[in-house]
């Protein structure tokens, strides 16, 4: 919702009025009514009063961008359309994501989600990891994880230490949801790869939308198994968020 100031003066007009009106022979409930009143001018009004006055108080500070490498996916989802009929084959080339990760070092901003369709697809993904970690920016990667115990050792030599892992059911209920067969197990052997080789030095997040394929009568063993082999500090194996 947006105010003219035109119509912000009349408001205040109004309420000036108002107050001259009643005055001090208004009634104890009518001040309590024109303080409410007051309090809600000044509410609605406070933005348009710091924007004219103080229009840098309002500036933006984008602090993280989201970056759709590609839309190739290896899995069909049944609530997603990456990788059939949405902008199919589509992917962004190197030189335009050179570019943006500049953009972003220069205006400040620090993280870098790297998501698609499936992010391991794009060929150029360690060489895109390796220059937002020079430029000093935070690389964060969002994949299914099928692709990951063959992808991780050049991503984590090129830097990356954060990944999120879409989480959709486990067995049988995931690979009827990816609609591609014994692509949990895949999904177990590469979690297990990157926690194996890598220890806590890369996070781990398991992402998903609530749904009953994840929390079924076979609760999440991934989860349950991750959650309860503890380093010694106590801390988790996978963190799990949904």
């Amino acid at each position: 919702m947006t105010y003219s100031r035109t119509g912000f003066l009349c408001l205040i007009v109004c309420v000036l009025r108002c107050l001259y009106e009643f005055g001090f022979k208004a009634r104890l409930h009518h001040i309590v009514v024109l303080g409410a009143i007051g309090a809600i001018v000044l509410r609605l009004t406070l933005p348009i009063i710091v924007a004219t006055v103080l229009p840098q108080v309002i500036q933006p500070d984008p602090r993280e961008i989201y970056v759709t490498l590609t839309a190739n996916c290896n899995l069909r989802c049944l609530g997603c359309r990456y990788g059939r009929d949405f902008m199919p084959g589509a992917q962004l080339p190197w030189p335009i994501l050179n570019g943006l990760l500049e953009d972003c070092s220069a205006l400040g901003i620090r993280n870098v989600r790297l998501y698609g369709g499936e992010p391991l697809l794009h060929k150029d993904l360690p060489r895109i990891v390796e220059r937002a970690v020079n430029l000093g920016l935070s690389p964060w990667l969002t994949t299914n994880g099928i692709l990951l115990k063959d992808k991780i050792d050049a991503l984590y030599s090129a830097g990356l230490r954060s990944i999120s892992i879409g989480f959709y059911g486990t067995g049988k209920e995931y690979n009827q949801y990816v609609q591609r067969q014994e692509q949990y197990r895949k999904l177990e052997q590469s979690v297990e790869y990157v926690r194996n080789r890598y220890g806590m030095n890369v996070d781990l997040v398991l992402g998903w939308v609530l749904m009953r394929p994840i929390f079924g009568e076979h609760f999440s063993p991934l989860c349950v198994r991750s959650l309860d082999d503890a380093d010694t500090s106590g801390s988790p194996v996978v963190s799990v968020c949904g």
